[in-house]
Parts: C-alpha cells; structure tokens; sequence
C-alpha cells in the first residue's frame, strides 16, 4: 500500500505541475517507473521509463531498467536493442556485458553467455551473481571440472544449500565422489532432511560399495520418507544384510518389513533368490510364497 500512494502522490504532482522543466520530469517520470516496477507491474514501468527516454535519450538509469523490464516479459530483441543502444556509450562497462550475458542465457546461448561471463570475471568483476553464473552454466554445458575451478571462490562469498548442491553435483560430474560426498555433508549440516542429499549420498556410496555408510544413509533414510519409498528402501536393507553382511537375522527382518509395507517388485524380488549360495534360501522364498509374490509350484516367479 505504502508503494501505491507513491505512484498516486507521483501522478497527481504530474497533473498539477505542466510547467516543471524537462529535466526534473525525467527524474520523476523514472521515480514512478521504479515504483511500478517495485509493484511486478511490467508494463506500467515500461511506460515511464520510455517517458524518461523521449525527454532524454541519454538518461541510461531508465534504458537498464528496461532492459531488465524486457527480459521478464522475454521480449529479448527489444532487451537487446537497449543493450546495443549502452554498448555505444560505454563498450567496456562491466554492468552493461554482464546484462548482455544474462540476455543470452535468457535465450538459450549457454555457451556465448559462459565466454561473457568469464570475460567479465577476468576483467575484475567477481562478484557472486557473476561467479554462480559461471559455475551454473559449466554445470549446465557438461564442464564439470572446469565449473570445479571457480567453486571455492564461489563458496566464500554465498555458502547456502543451494550453492553447496550446485557444487555436489559438479564434483559429481567431474567424478569427484569424496568431494561431492563433502559438498553434501555441508549441505546436510545446513538441512539435515534435504532428501535430495541424502538420496545422492546413497548413491555415491553405492558407487564405492561401502556398505556401513550405505546401511546407514539407508536408516536415515527411513524415518524420513513416506511409505511408498519406505519399502524400497527396507528392501534396499534386507539386500544389504543378507548379501554384503551375511546377517540373515537382519536381512529377513528387513525383508518382512518391506513386505508389509507392500513392497511387490518381482524382478527385484526373482534377482534375490537367483543369487548363488543366497543364505537361507528356502526361508526367503517361503516368506515369499506366503504374501503370494512366489508360485509355490515353482522355482521362479
């Protein structure tokens, strides 16, 4: 309400005051564009900018906001006309590329976006909108380790979860497992019920076969997630017992769990009893019969 009675307070000054000179209406014309543009309303913005802009075309203040204005609306043509319009002035402004090179990564030019992005890094500007741009856009192009180059950096200035995952998966990509598995752990330590992680931390440790932090990333798991993936995951357990472990207590405990929770997957369920010298067989295939996931006639499925 508070940014509404200044646009009112602004039209009203206007209606009252034809004789104020020019260079004071460009002033105010832009006042009221911000204000508009404070309340999302685009087009109204747009409006007074341009107001700004007839009485004077140099007044650039309004033509950055424009260019803002534009790529919300993704008319990016027009976005980019105001951009060639301050390229004239100023070629080597660093705010003007930086807004010519998220115009591009607006469109879809990735990788004429990046080389933008790092020219301006290597010009001095290395602030965190620059820096996470560069990082996301390597991600984005496949450029794992070369996203990895600029991550440290990136962490001193914005250290959230966000960042950290972005990171994640870059390490990940590069085939950096313990370095994803550490931009994980931060993440967890800012939210430890982010499944996400959690999920990607299972599988990284499924990658080394490390089956204690599999068991325990799975356990975790558990008192987090809702039935549906509770059962996979009981089942995951019951795998783990009765193969890598040879704890069949466990590992049958498990297996009925996920089996009263309603797991039913038979190609999962056929893959466990065709596994060679599998401990305890007949018990396991029993259990299996019993909640008539098995031909009892049988030997498979």
């Amino acid at each position: 309400m508070k940014k509404l009675f200044w646009v009112s307070i602004f039209l009203t000054f206007f209606s009252c005051n034809t004789t104020k000179q020019d260079t004071d209406l460009v002033a105010e014309y832009f006042n009221i564009g911000n204000a508009f543009y404070e309340l999302g309303d685009y087009s109204k913005a747009e409006e007074y900018y341009l107001k700004s802009i007839e009485l004077n075309d140099e007044f650039y203040k309004a033509r950055y906001n424009l260019v803002y204005i534009y790529v919300k609306k993704q008319q990016f043509s027009e976005a980019a006309k105001q951009i060639k319009l301050l390229e004239d002035v100023d070629e080597d402004n660093l705010l003007i590329r930086s807004m010519k090179a998220y115009i591009n990564y607006s469109e879809g030019k990735l990788d004429d976006a990046l080389e933008l992005y790092k020219d301006i890094y290597n010009s001095g500007l290395k602030n965190s909108d620059i820096l996470l741009a560069i990082v996301k856009i390597n991600y984005q192009l496949g450029k794992y380790s070369e996203g990895l180059d600029y991550t440290d950096e990136l962490l001193e200035i914005i250290s959230d979860e966000n960042t950290f995952y972005l990171c994640a998966l870059l390490a990940e990509g590069a085939n950096e497992d313990d370095l994803a598995l550490s931009y994980s752990d931060a993440v967890l330590a800012i939210n430890p019920d982010n499944l996400t992680v959690l999920k990607k931390k299972l599988e990284l440790y499924k990658k080394s076969d490390d089956s204690k932090k599999i068991e325990n990333v799975l356990v975790t798991l558990i008192d987090k997630v809702d039935e549906a993936e509770k059962r996979v995951y009981y089942f995951d357990l019951s795998i783990l017992y009765l193969l890598e472990e040879n704890n069949f207590s466990k590992g049958f405990e498990y297996l009925n769990l996920s089996l009263k929770a309603g797991f039913n997957d038979k190609d999962r369920i056929n893959q466990l009893l065709e596994t060679p010298d599998l401990i305890e067989y007949n018990k396991i295939r029993q259990l299996f019969i019993d909640n008539n996931l098995v031909d009892s006639t049988s030997e498979s499925l």
